[in-house]
């Protein structure tokens, strides 16, 4: 049977049964506005571990934001690279634009931010959201400002024009990707039924707030093929 992949954000995308179990509960949705209160009930809790467990077992879709080329995730996928790997890459491609001083001065910021005994969060790691909560918040600006993620961007863009430039490479992207959850490490209990059913809480009652449940990052050290990648051209 093929997978089906899981929209957090959208619990429509849930199977019928489980948005029943939901509606159960639009009375409490409706009284309370933060989730973590709803939670507190061991029958509600039990629903978000069946439906934790039901993602978990098919996919879930997320969201990578980023500056660059359509083309390049759609022909080779979303790629795990080392840092260092980023950084040589983008240079190789991108060196004539920068004059050579500015390539020197990009070099030196890149050896001076990104050293040896350095362990870098990002390194040979993806990094998703599961909604797009980002894009309304600013979490995602940076991102989708600057060409190439913050292994490129992050020690360089205040430079004298270079900032500038890497405005200028590629366009800001949404990549939609379906994930297998077993790939995927986040950092709250239940992730999936958590975050899905706290889209629901908010469609139920617009007046809820966000939790730790509502959205998350998540990585995986597994590059993801372009049959599972959705492009998306976003204006900001």
């Amino acid at each position: 049977m093929q997978a089906l992949v899981v929209n957090l954000e959208e619990p429509q995308s849930l199977p019928e049964v489980y948005l029943g179990q939901l509606a159960e509960w639009d009375a409490h949705f409706r009284r309370e506005l933060y989730l973590t209160n709803v939670m507190k009930d061991r029958a509600f809790r039990r629903l978000v571990e069946d439906i934790d467990s039901f993602c978990a077992k098919n996919m879930v879709l997320g969201f990578h934001y980023t500056r660059g080329f359509p083309a390049d995730f759609l022909a080779h996928g979303l790629l795990v690279r080392s840092g260092e790997q980023s950084r040589s890459e983008s240079m190789q491609r991108f060196r004539e634009i920068f004059t050579p001083a500015q390539c020197a001065a990009i070099s030196a910021a890149w050896a001076q931010h990104f050293t040896a005994g350095q362990p870098e969060v990002r390194d040979s790691r993806v990094w998703f959201n599961f909604t797009t909560s980002a894009l309304g918040n600013g979490g995602a600006d940076r991102l989708l400002t600057y060409y190439g993620g913050e292994q490129i961007y992050l020690p360089i863009r205040e430079l004298p024009g270079i900032g500038k430039t890497l405005r200028s490479i590629g366009q800001p992207l949404i990549v939609k990707c379906a994930l297998v959850p077993a790939e995927l490490q986040t950092f709250i209990e239940h992730p999936w039924g958590s975050i899905v059913t706290s889209s629901y809480h908010r469609l139920v009652n617009p007046a809820a707030h966000p939790t730790e449940h509502s959205d998350q990052d998540g990585w995986q050290s597994v590059s993801v093929p372009p049959e599972r990648i959705e492009v998306i051209s976003y204006e900001h």
